[in-house]
Parts: structure tokens; sequence; C-alpha cells
């Protein structure tokens, strides 16, 4: 009996420090940048949340295999920081400690783990090889992807987290190493896998067939289609496809901490960076320049929940002393958007451009979002230790703009 009660009570803090983790992970993606040393993750229980991924299923219905699955899918890419920054970061790149051989490693865990799971979308239903990729001719691909056969919503999101890990580990393969346009092509049709994936759930949005397959965006508490959306159109290999991912982000609107309209802003902010970006490579001019000279943009939230300020950065490559080359993202600008609080409609209130005496000197590391002013801000809020309730009343009422006199 008591050792029941111990191994239920051990179950419980294992759930319990799950979902604590799968919070910390969802505010680092709201707040994508450098946090305090995390106190919630112990390794112990993430190590083992993460082995499970390569078991198979067992005997449960599909939907449950599917929630099941999902969730270890995003605990193999969440348990390492810097394997999380390469899905989700796109600065990652620019980490020194992120190599080749962690990159196939990780490769190798996605392919295990979706291995034998009937219920995620085959290469054959598919349909499209990366061999039948040409660059620069994406007839094969075609947009508005057309959705994925008819299953559950649970299954498409495990299918778009594969093929979006996936694109996302070929696209730092193509930025990285020397055989870059066979990485670019491959990365180019997991994202496109991956729209189709997220086409799929956006239709069960607009013409549920049943009401249990019906995605609510607005009632999204965990990882949803927005993050996956902003990180994809910052790899885009064409305006078609761009456009597709700027018009799903704002027909998606609010999904839990995500903003669909400021998300596709900054995203058309990038573009325009990545238009003049590289003048003198050799493509065709509906073609958008090449990984490794793309444009990044990281986006981050005020303190008051109504204003949201963009980085922009170009790459940049570099010899070390030692003659290795180092790549890196220097700032180029930012934008700043507030959201009116009679009507919520959002309005550009500032731009920068910086210039090569100062800011675009240093990278855009961790070291320099915490000197800008919204990180400043959110790193003095968070230093707060004591529950006030006022000031949690305060910071609802904020958000919400149900009181925009408050200082």
């Amino acid at each position: 009996m008591l050792a029941t009660s111990k191994n239920e009570n051990r179950a419980l803090e294992e759930t319990i420090a799950a979902c604590l983790c799968r919070f910390e992970d969802i505010c680092g993606l709201a707040l994508p940048y450098p946090q305090f040393p995390r106190t919630i993750r112990s390794d112990n229980t993430m190590s083992n949340s993460t082995n499970r991924y390569v078991s198979s299923p067992g005997k449960y219905d599909l939907d449950k295999s599917a929630i099941l699955g999902l969730q270890q899918i995003l605990d193999l890419v969440s348990t390492d920081t810097i394997i999380k920054d390469l899905v989700w970061s796109p600065l990652s790149v620019s980490n020194g400690n992120l190599s080749q051989g962690r990159i196939y490693n990780f490769q190798k865990d996605l392919r295990e783990w979706k291995n034998g799971r009937d219920y995620l979308m085959s290469d054959a239903d598919f349909g499209i090889q990366s061999s039948d990729l040409t660059m620069p001719h994406w007839a094969h691909c075609t947009i508005p992807p057309p959705p994925t056969s008819a299953i559950s919503a649970e299954a498409c999101f495990a299918s778009a987290m594969y093929h979006f890990a996936m694109a996302r580990s070929m696209w730092a393969l193509a930025v990285l190493g020397e055989d870059w346009s066979m990485y670019e092509r491959s990365a180019y049709l997991h994202f496109h896998r991956t729209m189709r994936c997220v086409a799929m759930i956006k239709d069960s949005m607009v013409s549920p067939c049943e009401p249990t397959n019906t995605y609510r965006s607005c009632e999204a508490l965990g990882f949803g289609l927005l993050p996956i959306l902003y990180i994809t159109g910052q790899c885009m290999p064409n305006p078609s496809w761009f456009q597709w991912i700027l018009q799903t982000m704002k027909d998606i609107g609010h999904e839990g901490l995500f903003n669909g309209r400021i998300l596709a802003m900054s995203l058309e902010g990038q573009h325009t960076f990545d238009s003049s970006n590289e003048p003198n490579v050799s493509r065709d001019h509906d073609q958008f320049p090449p990984p490794a000279a793309r444009a990044v943009s990281v986006l981050i939230p005020e303190v008051d929940g109504r204003s949201y300020t963009c980085y922009y950065a170009s790459p940049r490559r570099s010899l070390s002393p030692k003659k290795e080359l180092n790549f890196s993202y220097h700032p180029t600008s930012q934008t700043r958007w507030s959201c009116s609080p009679a009507n919520g409609d959002l309005k550009l209130t500032q731009v920068t451009t910086y210039n090569q005496t100062n800011t675009m000197s240093k990278p855009l590391s961790s070291e320099w979002l915490l000197d800008q002013p919204p990180v400043r801000e959110w790193v003095t809020w968070s230093s707060h230790t004591t529950l006030d309730i006022n000031r949690i009343l305060q910071d609802h009422m904020r958000g919400s703009g149900m009181s925009p006199s408050i200082p």
C-alpha cells in the first residue's frame, strides 16, 4: 500500500513537472530572450519523458496515440537547449555549439520517433520526394498547399511538428554546410509538408467535419500553429509561399499567447530586408536568397501587453584568428507597433535603422538582447518575488485594454 502511494506521488510529481516544463517552453517562445537559469526542469524527469519516444504507442486508439506522440516529440525537441534553439530560434546557426554532427544525431532521433507511427502522414501520402524538387522550380509544391488526407487534428499536429523540426535541421545544415543546395531542397520539402498539415488544421477551423475534430485557436494554451508558421515564414523559397504563410497567420488571429497579425507584420518587415540582401545572388527574380544569405527577425512583446518591438539582423561570415569560419547575425534595424486599446488596431509607431558605427558592429546575441529596453523591462518585471494581487490585476487590465491609463 505504501509503495503504491509512493509510486502515485512520484507519477503526480513527474506530471506536474512536465506541465511546468511545457509552460516554461511556451513562455520561451512568446518571450524569445535569454531568461534566468531554469529551476523547473529536472534532468531525471525530462530524461524519463524523452526516452519514451522510442517506444511504440501501445494499445491506444489513434487519437490518444497522436496526443502521446505529440507530447513525445515536443519533449524530444525541448530537452536539449541547443536543439530547442535549432528548432525555434532564427539565431541558432550562430551558436558556436551547434555542430553538424549534433544535427545529424537529432535527425536520427526524429526518424526513430516517426518509425511505427501509422497515424502520421507517410511519404507516399504527400506524393513528393526531395528528388522531385529542382531549384528554382517548385511546380510539384503547389500553393496554396493542398490539405492532407482526413486524419485527426492531433495526428496532424504531430505530423506538422515532425516535418517542421526536420525542416529546421535541414535549414541549419544548408547554412553551415558546403553542399547547401541539397539541404535547402530537403528543407523546403519538409516545410511544404508542414504547410499541408497546417492547411488541414486550418480547414477544420473554418468548416469542421465534426465537433471533435475542430481546432479552436483562441482556446489554445499549448504549442500551436503560429510559432511554427512564424519560423517557417522566415525560411520560404519564394513570394507565393511567403504570402500564404502571412495570410494564414492573419486568418488564425489570436492563438494562446500569440498574435497572428503582429507576427505577420514582423515577417513583412523581414521580407523587405531579404529583398535587398545579397543582390548578386544568381537566382530568378521571384526567388528569395539562399539560407545563408537570409535576414532574421526576433519579435519581443513588451510589458504593457499591447506593444511589440521587432529586431532585424543580416548574416555575416568572418574568419577567426584560428582561420575558422564564424557565422553571426548583426542588427540592421528595428520596428515597433502598438495596439489601440479602443479597437485593437495595430499601428506602426517607430522604425529605426542602425548605422555601421554603433549597433551593427555587435552581433545579435543574448548579451545584445539583454541590453535592449523591452528586454530590460521584462527582467525588471520578473525580478519581483512576492505575490502582489494588485500588480497581477494591473497587468491583466493593461493587457486586455480595460485600463490604458494605468502607469
